[in-house]
């Protein structure tokens, strides 16, 4: 693709996941007509329905994907301009390759994952990407609280 070829693509899956919605110190405000609540939404990879929807193939969510680079492409609005062509400098991917594109399993896709990058004279950084549909398993992390109309 970097030279002008069409990309060869495969399109894998469907991976299924159950989900499970926990909402917890529910608060009714019955003069503002609202109820506010903790919600934890926690996905879980469904082996036996992976299984049957990709006809035996995929039996776990460890399958690695090719897909845009997120870390790179997103680094620049997260550290500016300035850091961002530090990294570019002196912590380069080692290929065009690897700028754009990634190999992460679908697993670390959607609940997230880190690359390390280490550069000249051993200067390391460490980056993080949240993932699409995170888990936020433990209490004191649970960054949802929401806040509903109840109907009238």
């Amino acid at each position: 693709m970097l030279l002008g070829a069409k990309p060869h693509v495969e399109e894998l899956g469907p991976f299924v996941y159950d989900s499970v919605q926990k909402r917890s110190d529910l608060q009714w405000n019955h003069s503002a007509d609202t109820v506010s609540f903790r919600q934890r939404v926690t996905q879980f990879f469904n082996r036996e329905k992976t299984l049957a929807a990709t006809q035996g193939r995929f039996d776990s969510d460890q399958v690695k994907i090719t897909t845009i680079n997120i870390l790179f492409l997103g680094m620049k609005i997260v550290v500016g301009p300035e850091l961002w062509h530090f990294i570019l400098d002196a912590l380069l991917w080692t290929t065009d390759r690897k700028r754009l594109f990634d190999d992460v399993a679908v697993r670390d896709l959607i609940f997230g994952y880190k690359r390390k990058l280490v550069g000249a004279g051993g200067l390391a950084i460490e980056l993080p990407f949240p993932g699409l549909v995170p888990n936020y398993t433990r209490d004191d992390k649970d960054p949802e609280c929401v806040s509903s109309r109840l109907p009238p």
